[in-house]
């Protein structure tokens, strides 16, 4: 019987508690992933290592020694962050040398006891939302083969949800995390900027990428998020008031809007313990001008050299891009920083008595596999990526063609708590709406 679940609290209590064996959880996880090779979610896995690391568990635990919070949780990479003894390969084509050692984030997802599978698939450079790179099968979308997985963090949010990984890391920079996870009807938590560390992580634009998290919930990626930062969320008040974003429903398609605006009104219905939430329209006028020339100009200078002398094994958009960075005056760039941060300002003195901002993650349904734009998919994601705040997609049922709905939260760091509690407060919502229909 196939051990691997899709709630990592669970499956972690289990190992912990003894009613599983790290290596039954392992060896399951690696089985779904070969059988699942069709999906293109891995590129490479670590077979041996998992191996040994789940033996070690099993006998750490007969010890008597503390297990981590993430006992036996196999964990999908996003393969432009390294684990060691696999290559990293960013979506690039080879070759790729293994990396010598774990990004911080591996490193310590490792000592609570959680459990690299491998590396998963994404765009090149994360430049795209497609799921695709040269050289690899298309990445596809465990929950409709014809839609598109969303990306760049395609893999991680595929491996999630397909049951193959309970756990999955990614990296956001314009909604990498939340569209992926949005399209496949899962979890994806962008925490905010140096909330959890970059080294070891292949960083294009440092103004705003960040390491990220996949997962079937609000609570495991609450979990997750603890251990990698050491420091718990901590407590919620009971009540709650958060912003809808009517500026954003209005440019949204008519069943997107709806089904987060059903999500958000029926969070009175979330059941018992849940912070009560007040919930008020919202238009705050969003202006962030020049987020994507800060993108271009970051690019050109953490990777210009290299597609200059390697242009072969960069996509034709990611050159155009690095071209544009080149070209654009470094005051131009220092005055669209600025406006960046006249917006963040702007926007949290507008917003500053609510707890969350809410609007729907995508502005469209999610695409057919072909039919994906980058522009369109990251128009929403892209405007709390600016903010730099903790911002989250969940999962709200389905539009009425059946493709998953995602609605997207926004919070300032010292609110994550309270975005948390809201998130977890839709996700119920939208799983009774499931259910029901």
């Amino acid at each position: 019987m196939r051990i691997v679940t899709d709630d990592a609290t669970a499956l972690a209590d289990a190992v912990r508690g003894g009613r599983a064996t790290a290596v039954g959880v392992a060896r399951d996880a690696l089985s779904a992933a070969r059988e699942s090779a069709s999906l293109g979610a891995f590129w490479s896995l670590d077979s041996d290592g998992a191996r040994r690391a789940a033996s070690a568990l099993d006998r750490a635990r007969t010890r008597g020694e503390e297990m981590g919070l993430l006992a036996g949780v196999p964990v999908a990479v996003k393969d432009n962050v390294d684990v060691r003894g696999l290559p990293t390969t960013g979506g690039l084509g080879g070759p790729h040398r293994p990396a010598r050692g774990d990004a911080e984030a591996v490193r310590r997802l490792r000592r609570a006891g959680a459990i690299p599978l491998g590396k998963t698939a994404m765009d090149p450079l994360g430049w795209s939302t497609l799921g695709e790179a040269p050289g690899h099968l298309p990445c596809l979308n465990p929950r409709d083969r014809s839609l598109s997985p969303g990306g760049s963090s395609a893999g991680s949010a595929a491996a999630v949800a397909a049951g193959i990984a309970p756990l999955g890391i990614g990296t956001d920079t314009a909604g990498s995390v939340r569209i992926p996870a949005a399209h496949c009807g899962i979890v994806g938590l962008r925490p905010a900027l140096r909330a959890i560390p970059r080294r070891g992580v292949l960083v294009v634009t440092p103004s705003f990428e960040v390491p990220g998290l996949l997962a079937r919930s609000v609570r495991d990626c609450r979990r997750a998020y603890e251990t990698l930062t050491g420091r718990p969320i901590g407590a919620v008040p009971d009540r709650l008031r958060i912003a809808l974003l009517e500026d954003l429903l209005d440019e949204a398609e008519p069943p997107v809007a709806e089904a987060c605006e059903r999500a958000t009104r029926a969070l009175g219905r979330a059941g018992a313990g849940a912070p009560r939430i007040a919930i008020h329209g919202a238009r705050i006028g969003w202006r962030a001008p020049g987020f994507g020339r800060i993108l271009a100009v970051e690019l050109a200078r953490t990777w210009g050299r290299r597609i200059d002398s390697e242009p072969e094994r960069f996509p034709a958009a990611i050159r155009a891009s690095a071209e544009h960075g080149r070209r654009t005056r470094a005051a131009d760039y220092e005055r669209a920083r600025r406006e960046i941060m006249r917006a963040r300002r702007r926007i949290g003195a507008r917003v500053r008595e609510f707890d969350a901002l809410v609007c729907p993650t995508l502005p469209t349904s999610v695409p057919s596999r072909g039919e994906q734009r980058v522009d369109v998919s990251i128009e929403f994601t892209r405007r709390l990526s600016a903010l730099g705040w903790h911002a989250i997609s969940v999962p709200a049922g389905r539009d009425p063609s059946g493709r998953p709905v995602g609605v997207q939260l926004g919070a300032p760091r010292a609110k994550l708590g309270r975005l948390l509690a809201v998130a977890a407060a839709i996700e119920a919502v939208g799983a009774a709406s499931q259910s029901a229909g």
